[in-house]
This record gives structure tokens, sequence and C-alpha cells, in this order.
């Protein structure tokens, strides 16, 4: 059986580096729930329904996770690249 990592887009996009250190990741969560519960729903117009202002955070929160995986996911990727023209 392939790996689910590959079939699915959804997983794919939110796996992170192997070898990335747990700290590293909670560090990612905890700031990207911080914006996304509090920067965010405080930068609203005060009128913004309740589950408008939590839907928006949950995106935000969603986005940020998909492209810090991303972002290590090219580095270390490009670290892999340097390594091997060296």
């Amino acid at each position: 059986m392939s790996d689910p990592a590959r079939r699915n887009p959804l997983v794919r996009a939110l796996t992170f580096p192997a070898g990335t250190p747990p700290p590293l990741l909670l560090l990612v969560l905890l700031s990207s729930t911080m914006v996304g519960v509090f920067f965010v729903p405080l930068s609203l117009p005060a009128g913004t329904p309740v589950w408008v202002r939590s839907l928006v955070g949950m995106l935000v929160v969603f986005g940020l996770m998909v492209a810090t995986a991303a972002l290590l996911r090219r580095a270390v990727a490009r670290g892999r690249e340097r390594g091997r023209d060296s």
C-alpha cells in the first residue's frame, strides 16, 4: 500500500519534514494559534458576528501551519541540494 502522505493533498500540506524537533513544532503551533485566536478576531470590525471571527481565526491558523510546513520542507530540500553540490 502506498504512503498516505503521497495520496492525500491535505496530509501532504500539513506534513513537516522528518527530524523536525518537537520544540519547533510546538512553537509553530503556539504562534499560529495566538495569531488566529487573538490578533485576527481583534482586527475585525466590532460588529462582526462571533461565528465569522471564529471561522476567520481557524482559517488563519490553518493557513499559517500549511505555510510554515511548506517553508520548512523547502528549506530541507535546498539544504539537501547544497549538500550534494559541495
